[in-house]
């Protein structure tokens, strides 16, 4: 039986640090990001609905007026202090699918190719094996720096600093698009599985926008991609 398949996002009315990020402008297109994520979500075959999970009332009618489905959220589960596998929990137990395309309006850069071979990905890999989600990431090619033992310790020898192209690959899992089995969302309050198959998009793909900086940046990529 085929499964069925809801794409979800999850957008607070409250945003500390870049004041309205969901419904503002952006890029001069006159629509917000989040109207622009369920335009591209409304673009993939496959997806049965796109779904709108907020406790902000101008969202939900934003996303209502773009036809996506809403879901009020509790403010408890919308506020700073809630663990965030309480508001996958949550978010979840809301959703009435098999499977859920979890994407951040705030990655408005990730292609619709890449989010159709994300949702296209079977759960089962021969080097993964049986798996819950497959989650985007992205190469980060930096001189990285951890903090260990209240000391900061550096991810390559800084004895024989390599060239910037040789140092070892480190990826970051990104979030900007996520296929997770619905069950095990709601049970385990997780977005990536305890086995998870990685599925890699370009940098520029990657970008999300948590500050003004951010903000600046995916609206320059945006207009460059528009020429």
């Amino acid at each position: 039986m085929k499964r069925r398949t809801k794409a979800l996002i999850i957008a607070r009315g409250g945003s500390v640090r870049v004041k309205h990020k969901n419904v503002r402008n952006f890029a001069d297109t006159g629509k917000s990001i989040l109207r622009l994520k369920i335009e591209q979500l409304q673009r993939i075959s496959g997806l049965e609905s796109v779904v709108v999970n907020s406790e902000d009332e101008i969202i939900l009618m934003l996303a209502h007026s773009c036809g996506a489905e809403t879901v009020k959220r509790r403010k408890y589960y919308a506020s700073s202090f809630v663990d965030i596998h309480e508001v996958y929990a949550n978010v979840a137990e809301e959703m009435d699918c098999d499977d859920i395309l979890f994407c951040n309006c705030t990655s408005p850069m990730i292609s619709d190719e890449s989010i159709e071979r994300v949702l296209k990905t079977p759960y089962f890999s021969p080097i993964f094996g049986d798996c819950k989600s497959i989650n985007t990431i992205n190469l980060v090619h930096k001189f990285l720096w951890e903090d260990s033992n209240n000391s900061i310790e550096p991810l390559y020898n800084p004895e024989k600093q390599p060239k910037s192209q040789n140092i070892r690959n480190l990826f970051e899992i990104n979030f900007a698009c996520s296929k997770v089995d619905r069950d095990y969302m709601a049970l385990s309050g997780r977005l990536v599985g305890k086995n998870w198959i990685p599925f890699t998009i370009p940098e520029e793909e990657a970008t999300d926008i948590d500050t003004e900086t951010d903000w600046k940046l995916a609206e320059l990529l945006w207009k460059e991609k528009s020429l």
